[in-house]
């Protein structure tokens, strides 16, 4: 048995294992079948689930979902909901005078998944400026960067 992990699509990947010999082509296709072995066609509006048994389930009609790479049976497969984006509550303070340090005291990260599910963060991230910076007033906005993913946000700051 062989545990697999492919990419579905830009937001979600499969995780599970497979019996059998796997293709070691990097361009194999999943399928997805129904109980009944109908093809079913994986659309962004659609989350797939485990059921709990060891199997999938599609959430907008509650259909168990087998999946297969060519002939194989992927068994007891899941869906695993990956980083899509990130964003940010700003914090207390967003207006400043010339010369004031930047204080983000009350900023709030939160990394956004392909399921709509979100996770509040409290490291992994810079900010440009950096918290403490002496500001200028050519400074209009705050990019934070997620740090392992590149991924970013933005909010502004007024600085007179």
């Amino acid at each position: 048995m062989l545990v697999y992990e492919k990419k579905v699509d830009e937001t979600r990947h499969l995780f599970g294992n497979a019996t059998g010999t796997i293709p070691t082509s990097d361009d194999v296709q999943l399928t997805y079948k129904d109980d009944e072995g109908s093809t079913l066609t994986l659309s962004e509006s659609d989350t797939y689930l485990d059921n709990g048994h060891g199997g999938i389930i599609r959430k907008s009609d509650g259909k168990s979902v087998n999946v297969f790479i060519g002939d194989v049976e992927i068994i007891g497969g899941e869906i695993t909901p990956v980083l899509s984006s990130i964003e940010v509550t700003a914090p207390t303070k967003t207006t400043y005078a010339v010369d004031d340090t930047l204080d983000l005291t009350g900023m709030v990260v939160k990394e956004v998944y392909s399921d709509g599910s979100k996770e509040t963060i409290t490291e992994g991230f810079t900010t440009s400026p950096a918290n403490g910076a002496t500001l200028a007033a050519t400074d209009t906005k705050v990019t934070v960067t997620h740090t392992a993913s590149g991924k970013t946000a933005e909010f502004s700051i007024t600085v007179s």
